[in-house]
């Protein structure tokens, strides 16, 4: 249940945010077994899995490419007519790339052997040629760069990158070894990977990459290997590959799919029942939500019509939705929510209910304090709604006790965590012993509740207890605070013994 969604492809840096657990791969090269074995057999050996118990059909590749880009792309290659061939000399580090001078000479060499190949480069060369489509200014955006591959007819590549997302557009390629040996990809099963004359003895061998120092006593060796790498046979392996694609009756269906626009990440979502907006990455432990409907049905009994209820720190907008549309248009609720996201939520909650009799007030309802701070709230991260934040950084917040406000009637105060009880009364004692509203506050343990009680003690009121959860004893309860001349018995409520 913890499992948003699966990812067919690296997520982007926006997306990337939203996730506090993850795999962090990066360290594997240099861990044991490394080469060992086909590559993607090796990442699901170290995610803990079986790789021969998984069909190799299994281990191929999937994504998406978004359709302007794909689009963009086609506009481009229908005005060439004739067999178009993506070629890319060019890995991330030069021990696995093809020398420059080299890459000139055997794009050159391609455009002889075949006069009706249309040659496609996303990196510049050093010569020009009629039928040399140099994409090496359009694309800016990866995504151009995928829609490219698969709308091409072949591939030629030492970047492994193209390899895997040839396999994702069934493309036929031919990929060239100079480091990684190509029985590290037996998988693909339109790729042809060819490896440079001597790889095994080479220094580098089965290494990824190599230092800048290391690499200067070892690139001679690597150009004379390269030297070898004969175009005539590239080409025709290609061709092989092609026609062996065309002779196969049903080719399984790629594992590319386009899609019409980017999804936009976002750390809100709504909620199913209700339609409020909801931090996707906030959780509600049950006897919060046990909490939320409880207060509920007591605010409905509690509060009429036309009167006016104080909300401090509603750990869901339904709640104060549900108490603003209880006291209707003619009553007015305040709610205390000093975390600005979730402010911003609920005032969006509560309009969007169609509720305009709600005011929210960024602040803290504390009295006996001048200033107060606490972790401030990552909404990308996980969070708890009864606790403060999440992030290791604290914010300074501004005080604006209930007395403060100077209501003329207020009929319920509720408080929910992670506002602390006795504080709120403490800044509420004027209000208490003026309008005589009813409390609510849970849920509450046994110490707080004593805090509260003998906060409330000079405002002459009386507390009742119940219990949430059967089986937690005092440690989670609901707590209602009557004014003594308004004392009247509810049903699954004990009396506290405040003298104690």
């Amino acid at each position: 249940p913890w499992v948003d969604r699966v990812l067919f492809q690296g997520p982007s840096l926006e997306d990337f945010a939203q996730y506090d657990g993850y795999f962090d791969v990066t360290g594997l090269l240099i861990l044991p077994q490394y080469n060992a074995m086909p590559t993607v057999d090796w990442y699901l050996w170290w995610f803990g899995l079986d790789p021969q118990a998984i069909d190799p059909s299994a281990k191929r590749n999937r994504g998406n490419i978004r359709s302007e880009a794909w689009n963009n792309v086609r506009e481009v290659l229908r005005q060439t007519p004739g067999t178009k061939v993506l070629f890319n000399p060019q890995a991330s580090t030069a021990l696995r790339s093809m020398p420059v001078e080299l890459a000139n000479q055997f794009a050159k060499r391609l455009l002889e052997l075949d006069d009706s190949l249309q040659l496609v480069i996303t990196q510049q060369l050093n010569f020009k040629h009629e039928r040399l489509i140099d994409f090496s200014g359009k694309t800016a955006s990866i995504q151009t760069y995928l829609a490219l591959i698969d709308q091409v007819d072949g591939l030629i590549t030492v970047d492994t990158f193209a390899l895997h997302w040839a396999d994702v557009c069934n493309k036929p390629t031919v990929s060239i070894f100079s480091s990684v040996e190509s029985s590290a990809y037996p998988y693909y099963p339109f790729n042809c990977g060819i490896d440079i004359k001597g790889i095994g003895t080479l220094a580098a061998h089965k290494k990824s990459k190599v230092a800048d120092e290391d690499w200067l006593s070892m690139q001679a060796s690597y150009h004379a290997a390269w030297e070898l790498i004969s175009a005539d046979e590239v080409l025709d392996l290609l061709t092989k590959i092609q026609r062996q694609k065309q002779a196969i009756s049903a080719v399984k269906k790629s594992g590319l799919s386009l899609i019409s626009a980017p999804r936009i990440a976002s750390c809100v979502g709504w909620d199913a029942k209700t339609f409020a907006p909801q931090l996707k990455r906030q959780r509600t432990p049950a006897h919060i939500a046990l909490t939320q409907e409880r207060l509920g049905q007591l605010a409905q009994t509690l509060l009429k019509p036309g009167t006016t209820a104080v909300l401090a720190t509603p750990t869901a907008p339904t709640l104060a939705v549900r108490v603003a549309k209880r006291v209707q248009a003619l009553g007015a609720i305040h709610v205390f929510e000093p975390r600005p996201v979730l402010a911003q939520l609920l005032g969006g909650a509560l309009v969007g209910a169609g509720v305009f009799n709600a005011q929210v007030h960024t602040t803290l309802p504390l009295g006996g304090i001048t200033e107060a701070d606490f972790p401030d709230l990552d909404p990308w991260s996980e969070s708890v709604v009864s606790e403060w934040g999440n992030a290791q950084r604290n914010v300074k917040v501004y005080l604006q006790p209930i007395d403060a406000l100077q209501l003329p009637h207020c009929h319920a105060l509720i408080i929910e965590p992670p506002m602390p009880g006795a504080l709120v009364i403490e800044g509420a004692l004027e209000t208490l012993k003026r309008c005589r509203p009813f409390i609510l506050m849970a849920p509450i343990g046994k110490e707080d509740m004593d805090a509260v009680c003998q906060t409330a003690l000079g405002a002459d009121y009386v507390f009742w207890t119940e219990p949430l959860l059967s089986g937690l004893g005092m440690s989670e309860m609901l707590l209602l605070g009557m004014p003594i001349e308004s004392e009247r018995k509810i049903n699954g409520f004990t009396k506290m013994n405040t003298n104690e």
